[in-house]
């Protein structure tokens, strides 16, 4: 009776005289495997990449402008909304600070609410928010002191806002978190992912008009923070139409004929050991270990292909590195499932036939 366990002695001593010629079927599969997770990592990261810069540069800010109608307490209460990150209210004030370095030259000041803090993507906490561009201008680093023409005043964090065609006005100037109680002139919100129905919600916050209704209407105006930027973004949309996601049904289709390929190489080989009486078991045990040979060596190579593509994402690498890890499974599992049923393909009857052709 042949004991299993001499399957795995016959594939071992297959593999390294090199009958199974692992290196042929290795290098196959890891450029079908690896070129299918690169691909799709790839265009999953540019999706990515695509809404971290819709969300970081105000794309899905919105702001609604009504000057002295705003409840600061109402805009601030937005930011516990679903799919809302942050809000918070602003009030440009007529008096900036005079600084002692540039005393003609002002920095435009603005109150908010303490959820606008969030909305500017501000770091640091106490005293003055100012902008990167003031930090640069006079030196600052928070937590930091600000000569002003009267005294000074504590800088206690920064908020960055390049000029990347988002609405001017907070470039250059400091923010001071001041009481909701009175009236505002914007309310900003953020918002993701992206939905110009929930930034309809920033009209809650307009206070009630005094004698006529309709002059709220007539003040109030609703507009992105960044222009530039389309006013959606169907992120979810472009991910689930990708053509990549077609990648891990290619590669197993890939796989299997790899598989198929090579088991078929060998069928005199296997043939004969059927007619010397090998049971067909045996030969399905060994061809499983002499592919695996070839399989695991290709799928952990083809990691670096999910490595390569995922890593330039700006959010979310983990997430897309076990996405692309998706077409190598398949066309390794496939590769495997191809080898071993191809031997139960292979008749003893055809032996003859088969040694004939060769």
């Amino acid at each position: 009776m042949i004991r299993f366990r001499e399957a795995f002695r016959e594939a071992w001593r297959n593999v390294w005289s090199g009958t199974t010629h692992m290196v042929r079927w290795c290098l196959l599969l890891l450029a079908v495997v690896a070129a299918g997770a690169w691909l799709d990592t790839t265009w999953v990261t540019s999706l990515t990449n695509d809404a971290a810069d819709y969300l970081q540069h105000n794309g899905s800010t919105w702001v609604l402008e009504a000057p002295g109608q705003i409840s600061g307490e109402a805009c601030d209460a937005l930011g516990s909304a679903d799919s809302v990150l942050a809000a918070g209210a602003a009030r440009a004030e007529r008096d900036g600070l005079r600084t002692l370095a540039l005393p003609r030259a002002p920095i435009p000041l603005y109150s908010v609410t303490p959820g606008f803090l969030g909305v500017a993507s501000a770091t640091g906490s106490g005293g003055l928010v100012v902008s990167d561009n003031v930090a640069a201008r006079y030196g600052l680093t928070a937590p930091d002191t600000l000569g002003l023409a009267n005294g000074t005043v504590l800088v206690g964090g920064t908020y960055p806002y390049p000029d990347d065609g988002r609405r001017s006005g907070l470039g250059f100037a400091a923010l001071s978190v001041t009481p909701s109680q009175a009236p505002f002139d914007e309310c900003w919100i953020r918002i993701w992912p992206p939905s110009q129905n929930t930034a309809m919600l920033t009209y809650t916050a307009v206070l009630p008009a005094m004698g006529d209704p309709m002059m709220t209407a007539q003040n109030v105006k609703l507009s992105q923070a960044n222009p530039t930027f389309a006013s959606s973004f169907d992120g979810y949309t472009g991910f689930a139409t990708r053509l990549t996601r077609w990648i891990p049904l290619a590669t197993a289709a890939a796989g299997f004929l790899i598989g198929i390929a090579a088991t078929a190489t060998r069928r005199l080989e296997y043939a004969s050991d059927l007619h010397a009486g090998i049971p067909k078991s045996f030969l399905g045990v060994q061809c499983l270990v002499e592919a695996l040979s070839w399989i695991i060596p290709a799928c952990i190579l083809a990691l670096v292909g999910v490595v390569v593509g995922a890593y330039p994402a700006q959010a979310e690498t983990r997430h897309i590195a076990l996405l692309g890890m998706r077409p190598i499974v398949t066309g390794g599992a496939a590769s495997l499932i191809g080898a071993v049923l191809a031997v139960w393909t292979v008749r003893e009857s055809r032996l003859f036939t088969l040694f004939k052709n060769r």
